[in-house]
């Protein structure tokens, strides 16, 4: 998100458009398991309004969209056109949770069950990705603020290191099955929930992956 915003003010916005998309889910169903997550919805408007008001992003704020919901943005975002300046953000706040049989981690969208062994409710990080990088814009930022999920993209997919250790795992993937990884990465973001989150700047990427550590 840095190298977004100081890129937002280098080039004059004609060159370029700026969007995000914001995905926050804070209720879940009754008898799930899943508790409300109550600062997930306002920690995303602010920072769309900030995106919005300082940096000329637009943005929008798809809140409590379930599995479905969110795969049809995201094709709806593989058909569009962009330009070779354009960025896109790709913010994602809700449950996660990791299939220790599968070795996968997921995020858990809103209507999620409680139990989802065949993954009808709940995201998996490979489909996730597959999804992303069909989007044909050549610079994107995925954030990912979901507690459990694993690592995203890469083969160290178990939960990270336990609380109190700030070290994240943040991976810069291509369309090439090559990953480029660089671990001098920037605290960001740094929310009223005490998340503390990592971008990775690694070179020669396309697609850039902003993950959280565990509570």
């Amino acid at each position: 998100l840095l190298l977004l915003l100081s890129t937002a003010r280098m080039l004059p916005a004609q060159q370029r458009s700026d969007y995000a998309f914001f995905f926050p889910v804070t209720q879940y169903p009754k008898g799930s398991g899943w508790n409300t997550l109550d600062k997930t919805l306002p920690e995303c408007q602010a920072i769309a309004a900030i995106l919005d008001r300082d940096y000329a992003f637009r943005t929008e704020v798809l809140a409590e969209k379930n599995k479905q919901q969110i795969k049809d943005k995201l094709i709806e975002l593989a058909g569009r056109t962009y330009g070779p300046q354009d960025q896109l953000l790709l913010f994602f706040s809700m449950h996660g949770n990791f299939d220790e049989a599968g070795i996968s981690g997921c995020l858990v969208p809103a209507g999620a069950k409680g139990d989802d062994p065949g993954f009808d409710t709940w995201l998996l990080h490979s489909e996730l990705q597959t999804l992303v990088t069909r989007i044909p814009c050549q610079h994107i930022l995925l954030a990912i603020d979901a507690c459990y999920s694993g690592t995203f993209g890469g083969d160290k997919a178990k939960p990270g290191p336990p609380a109190g250790d700030a070290r994240a795992d943040a991976r810069g993937l291509t369309r090439r099955p090559d990953v480029h990884t660089d671990r001098q990465a920037g605290h960001l973001l740094s929310g009223r929930s005490g998340v503390r989150r990592q971008e990775a700047r690694a070179r020669r990427r396309r697609l850039r992956v902003l993950h959280q550590t565990p509570d």
